[in-house]
């Protein structure tokens, strides 16, 4: 399984995975990716020549939690149009328990959908477990925000699109 989600990351970045074993001596996973022409450390607008220094995020990880692959494009558009190296994106807690990735959570940011198909917990579990865990900021990205925001466990309520004023979100 584990494999099988590198693949889907590393394919999802233009990149491949090969594999080379010799009897009695194991086997080797490699992978390679595309290089990149953007520069490190800069959030370049897509279109325009603004930039703006990354020094405040680049080594604070963004993690998304949401089961629709739609919402997925749209945060992965707007990851690579700005060169955030940092975005993890999650379709269930139980791929975030699969991956191992409770390390991302320690003074992450975390974007959370609170509803949840084919999982056996939902946004608020998940919120729960990623405050437990040391996320520095959790927002949830939902349409039903009422009941967000009455939960009282988000730092801030937004719909299902990166919100405008991301970059003082997770700063």
């Amino acid at each position: 399984m584990g494999l099988s989600i590198a693949r889907k990351i590393v394919s999802s970045h233009g990149g491949t995975i090969s594999c080379t074993s010799a009897e009695g001596k194991g086997t080797i996973f490699s992978f390679t990716l595309p290089a990149s022409d953007r520069l490190e450390g800069e959030l370049v607008d897509a279109g325009t020549t603004r930039s703006t220094p990354l020094s405040g995020f680049s080594d604070r990880q963004i993690l998304v939690f949401d089961d629709e692959k739609s919402v997925h494009s749209v945060w992965r558009a707007y990851a690579e149009a700005h060169d955030y190296h940092t975005l993890c994106h999650f379709s269930s807690w139980e791929e975030f328990v699969a991956q191992d990735a409770f390390a991302l959570a320690r003074d992450a940011v975390a974007f959370v959908d609170i509803q949840f198909l084919n999982s056996k917990y939902d946004g608020f579990d998940i919120a729960r477990s990623l405050r437990k865990l040391g996320v520095r900021k959790l927002y949830t990205i939902t349409s039903a925000t009422e009941a967000a925001a009455e939960s009282g466990l988000f730092d801030g309520v937004y719909g299902k699109s990166v919100p405008a004023e991301f970059e003082s979100l997770i700063a």
